[in-house]
C-alpha cells in the first residue's frame, strides 16, 4: 500500500512540474533540510541567472534521461543495511519545479528521518552519494545503472535491475563500519 501511495504522489510531482514553466530567470539553490525528509530549495528573487527549467534540461540531457523515481533494493538486504526501505531520487524541488539532482534514502521505521544525499554525481551511467547523518549513522553509494532512459515516462519491468553498486554504512562520520554489493529496481514512485 505505501509503495503504490508513493507512485502516485511522485507521478503526481512529475505532473505538475512537467506543466509548470520558469519565467523568473531565478536560480535554484539547495539548502539543507531541518524537517527531516523533505528537500528544501529557495529561489532568491531579482538573481539574474539561467533559469531552473534550463537547467533541469542540461542535466537530463548530459546523463542521457531522466532517472527521477524509487529505488528498491532487489532481495533482502544484509542486516547492517536492513534499515533501508529505497532509494529516491528526483529532478523537481518541493514545489515540482524543474532542480538539480537531488534525493534521499528512505528508512523502513515510518518515525525516522531520511538520510538526505550529499554529493550526488551522475556522470553517464556512473551514480555516486553520500548522506546526511541520522543519530549517528550515515551511508555512502558508488555504482552504476544498467540502463538509461526517461524512467518516469518509460519506466523499466519492475523486476528488472537497473542500479548496482557498493553501499557503506559509516558511525560518526568515521571509516565504513559495513560494506555491501546491492542492487536496485525501479518504480516511478519514492
Amino acid at each position: 500500500m505505501n509503495r503504490v501511495f508513493w507512485v502516485f504522489a511522485i507521478f503526481g510531482l512529475c505532473v505538475v512540474g512537467c506543466n509548470k514553466t520558469s519565467n523568473s530567470g531565478n536560480q535554484t539553490i539547495n539548502q539543507s533540510s531541518t524537517a527531516g525528509s523533505r528537500v528544501t530549495t529557495a529561489t532568491p528573487a531579482g538573481q539574474p541567472t539561467k533559469s531552473t527549467e534550463q537547467a533541469g534540461k542540461k542535466l537530463s540531457a548530459e546523463n542521457q534521461g531522466d532517472v527521477s523515481g524509487a529505488y528498491f533494493p532487489a532481495g533482502d538486504l544484509p542486516d547492517d543495511f536492513n534499515e533501508i526501505e529505497h532509494l529516491a531520487l528526483s529532478t523537481l524541488d518541493d514545489q515540482g519545479n524543474p532542480a538539480p539532482l537531488n534525493g534521499f534514502l528512505r528508512p523502513k521505521q515510518k518515525s525516522a528521518k531520511d538520510y538526505k544525499l550529499l554529493n550526488l554525481r551522475l556522470n553517464g551511467n556512473e551514480i555516486s552519494f553520500s548522506t546526511t547523518m541520522v543519530g549517528k549513522v550515515s551511508y555512502s553509494f558508488k555504482g552504476r545503472f544498467e540502463t538509461m532512459g526517461n524512467f518516469p515516462e518509460n519506466p523499466p519491468a519492475t523486476d528488472r535491475i537497473v542500479l548496482t553498486g557498493e553501499l557503506l554504512k559509516m558511525i560518526d562520520g568515521g571509516a565504513p563500519v559495513a560494506g555491501a554489493n546491492v542492487s536496485f529496481t525501479y518504480s516511478a514512485g519514492g
